[in-house]
């Protein structure tokens, strides 16, 4: 069972999320989810919680994030499990913003 997934430094680079739903089983158990320096935009992030309903931890750092988009967060039906949010690294300007985008998320 996959509990964690973790991209070290690599710099990977993932084509635009556009449908979830050919995966949206295969990653059920997953805890833990690290997407350091992938450039993931707010919007592709939101768009996987809905496939990953055990996920606890979300580390985004390196992703050159300076703001959420929290238009992307009213579209979202899923409330999360997560309990820590990774930002490290990123550009964010306003922690106001942040904190409108992640309100859904209550843990």
């Amino acid at each position: 069972m996959l509990r964690s997934l973790t991209f070290y430094h690599s710099h990977t680079r993932f084509s635009r999320i556009q449908d979830v739903q050919p995966i949206s089983s295969s990653f059920s158990s997953l805890e833990e989810l690290r997407l350091n320096q992938t450039l993931i935009v707010w919007p592709e992030i939101l768009a996987l919680l809905p496939i990953l309903p055990s996920l606890i931890y979300l580390e985004l750092g390196c992703n050159s994030l300076k703001t959420l988009d929290t238009s992307a967060t009213e579209k979202v039906q899923c409330r999360s499990k997560i309990e820590s949010l990774n930002f490290d690294e990123n550009r964010l300007e306003d922690w106001g913003n942040v904190m409108t985008a992640i309100a859904e998320h209550p843990r």
